[in-house]
């Protein structure tokens, strides 16, 4: 698919500086895009399956230890 975007100065110099660095690991504006495109769509749609209370949840004060959590430790009596 080919498509054409805007991309406003301030980013697209941003983006240029980046693609030209020694730290990016994509070999084109293209290619970097791509990847960003795919990072958001992946993120959007994981968010998609889950409720807001569940990616709002930020633990509880309740230590659990492993045993109870996981079940191991407990003879199972086969």
């Amino acid at each position: 698919m080919n498509t054409s975007i805007h991309i406003p100065d301030d980013i697209a110099k941003r983006l240029d500086k980046h693609i030209h660095s020694n730290n990016c690991q994509d070999n084109s504006r293209n290619a970097f895009i791509v990847k960003a495109i795919e990072q958001r769509l992946n993120q959007v749609e994981i968010e998609g399956n889950w409720s807001k209370e569940i990616l709002d949840w930020q633990g509880a004060d309740i230590p659990i230890e492993r045993e109870q959590f996981t079940g191991f430790g407990r003879d199972l009596s086969l």
